[in-house]
Parts: structure tokens; sequence; C-alpha cells
């Protein structure tokens, strides 16, 4: 929801790190910079970059930039406009950004550091005296030590990220048609884990709009293979999405509103406990949930009525 339209690239980051606390896995590091360069690419269409990695890259390469330029604990020699230049030669979609405007973003790194939002809550406050400056003074000295800490580790993170991401881009340009095939079962592990929430964005959407029931088996087994996959490596957030959301969709709580496709889902619930049961853990609990309204619905069609069911529990 942030709007980057009419800002400079530099002044989109500065806002960007600003509006809240940038993680220190290097996962989520790269996640949240991919957001940021779609969302400033759409905001500003007419910008020197040809597609929205540029910007991915860039914001990697001024986070770098900053640091070396900033950081008073980097030993090395500072970073030459010339350097930062060459870092950035060939991320275009295999061009080079103008030097003018890499030149910009060098000399306005250098004269404003771009700070993260914990460094603008950590910044020094006014000064008191006597026993409450010195309490005053240790407390914030700790944590600016703590965050130093994390920055730090961040930092190495983040310019390995960018290392590679570089290397990708300079690969991708020179033409190469070299392909690896994935053999080995461990490969499929952390792409699930990467793909794994835009996969359940696409099979949830049309389960939940379409009564095509080509289009519903076709979701359902998206579903079943995923919740194999999630079981098989125990991953135990993606496979929790995947169940829960299944149950959802049997939609058991309100009969009345009960179709074919909601059927459809409670017998996939079911063939997974059967075909799985071993490796779903924790989310019986959707299963035997799904299971005893079931009962229940069969309790009531045989004339058992609702009170008496209540008092049976």
């Amino acid at each position: 929801m942030i709007d980057f339209t009419g800002l400079t690239f530099t002044e989109a980051v500065r806002q960007y790190l600003q509006s809240f606390r940038l993680p220190g896995e290097a996962q989520k590091i790269d996640r949240f910079m991919l957001k940021f360069a779609e969302r400033y690419i759409a905001n500003n269409p007419s910008t020197e970059f040809a597609n929205a990695d540029t910007a991915y890259i860039l914001a990697f390469s001024v986070i770098l930039l900053n640091t070396d330029a900033h950081n008073p604990n980097m030993k090395t020699k500072r970073m030459s406009r010339a350097e930062f230049i060459k870092n950035n030669r060939g991320i275009n979609d295999g061009q080079s950004l103008p030097e003018d405007f890499l030149t910009e973003i060098y000399e306005e790194i250098q004269k404003n550091e771009i700070k993260m939002k914990d460094e603008v809550e950590l910044a020094p406050a006014p000064q008191p005296t006597g026993l409450a400056s010195t309490i005053a003074n240790v407390g914030r000295d700790l944590q600016r030590e703590a965050y130093v800490l994390q920055s730090e580790g961040m930092v190495n993170k983040t310019e390995a990220l960018f290392k590679s991401l570089v290397k990708q881009q300079r690969r991708a340009a020179k033409g190469s048609d070299l392909f690896y095939s994935a053999s080995h079962l461990e490969h499929v592990k952390p792409m699930f884990e990467v793909a794994w929430m835009p996969l359940l964005a696409a099979i949830s959407g049309p389960m939940q709009e379409s009564e095509d029931m080509n289009v519903i088996v076709i979701c359902l087994d998206g579903f079943k293979q995923a919740i194999r996959i999630a079981g098989l490596f125990d991953l135990e957030l993606e496979r929790s999405a995947f169940v829960s959301t299944l149950a959802k969709f049997t939609l058991l709580n309100n009969l009345a509103e009960m179709k074919a496709k909601h059927i459809e889902a409670v017998k996939a619930l079911l063939d997974i406990a059967i075909s799985d049961g071993d490796n779903l853990k924790a989310s019986w609990r959707d299963v035997l949930t799904c299971v005893s309204q079931l009962e229940r619905m069969q309790l009531i069609s045989s004339g058992i009525d609702v009170p008496e069911l209540n008092r049976r529990k």
C-alpha cells in the first residue's frame, strides 16, 4: 500500500526502509525487496528500468553502498563511484543503467545516509544529567549494540544475495541456453518452500469461485499433492495451511450452503487421511473435526434431534 509515485529511487528506498523493521533473515529480505521493486515499477512505469528485476537488484546495491559509506565498523577501503557503477553493470536486462543516473544515486547516498527504522528509533535523545544520564546511556548503548549486531548479520546476508543476483543477471545476459535438470528428491523441498504460497492461492481461488467440476477436481488434486509434499518433508507451516484450507472448503459447519464441490472436498480430505495419514501430525485435528461433523450429520439424519445430541456431547 506504500505509494512511491514521483519519488526518486533513493527516496523510495529510504521511505521503504523507514516504514517498518526489515527482518534479518536472508530469505525474508529477498522477498521484501522483491515486493519493493514491483511496487516501485508499478508506481513509476516510465523509469530507466527495463523491468522490476533491475529495481530489485539495484535496491540491494543501494543498501550495500549505504552500509559501505556510513558503517563505522567497515575496515576496508570505501567503495568509489567507479566501483559502484561497475558493480551494477549489465543489471538492466543485460544492459547497463546510465552512468549519470548511478552517479546521482552514489552522491546522494554519500551525502545523506539511509537510516532504517531501528536506527531512527535509536537516535540519541536530549541528554539528561547526573544519575539519569548514566542510566539512560547504559540502556541506549545496550540497545544500539544489539541493533548493530543484528544489522551486521543482515548486511552480510544481503551482500551474498546481491552478488548472487548480479551473477544470475550477467549469465542470463550472455544468452546461455544451458539448463540443469533437478534429479534428486531433495530438490523438491526448497522449490516447494518458495512456491507454496502462490500455489495455495492458485488452487484456492478457483475452488472458491468455480462450480465447474472439472476445475474442482484439478484443484483438489493440487491440494492432495501439496499436502503429500509438505508431509514427506515435514513442512509444518505449509502442511497446516493446505490442510486447514481444504477443511474449510468442506463447509460441514454450514450444511445449508453445501454444494457438490464441498462434498468432493470432504472426500479429498478423507482420501488424504488414508493415503498420507502417517505424515499429517498436528493436521489430524482438521481431519478428525471433519469426521466428527460427518458423524453428527449422520445422527441427525437418523432422527436424533439436536438437543439430544448436545446432551450426549
